[in-house]
């Protein structure tokens, strides 16, 4: 069974789930995060499940390194026409940075969540 159920309805609430997740992250409600994005993101249940999963394992090994956090910002958004969006945002520690990435879909029913990862790897965005 997919977990998705839901689609936003317009770019801006795109962004509002994106603000949102980027928020929980800084707040270490991890679970809550992927509670809320799943509704929104057709992969299957399990597989959300176990990235979350791994997520908060990671995480706790990153708060060590990088110390504490100070904020979460976006960065940069981008479209294509009118059936592709992609938020970043940037969770800011002590030491270092992770890059939260968020992909949206419009299927012509609404936006759905099409891919969202995070990495410490933020060099790129560098212009």
């Amino acid at each position: 069974m997919l977990a998705n159920s839901k689609t936003l309805k317009s770019v801006e609430e795109a962004r509002k789930l994106s603000q949102r997740i980027s928020e929980l992250f800084y707040k270490d409600s991890i679970s809550a995060a992927f509670k809320e994005i799943k509704v929104y993101w057709p992969l299957e249940e399990d597989e959300i499940d176990e990235l979350k999963d791994k997520t908060i394992k990671s995480l706790n090994i990153v708060d060590n390194i990088y110390g504490y956090k100070i904020g979460a910002v976006k960065i940069s958004e981008e479209t294509i026409l009118d059936f592709a969006f992609k938020e970043t945002y940037i969770l800011r520690y002590e030491k270092s940075a992770l890059k939260l990435i968020f992909k949206y879909y419009n299927s012509g029913y609404g936006w759905i969540v099409n891919g969202f990862k995070w990495d410490d790897e933020y060099s790129t965005e560098f212009k």
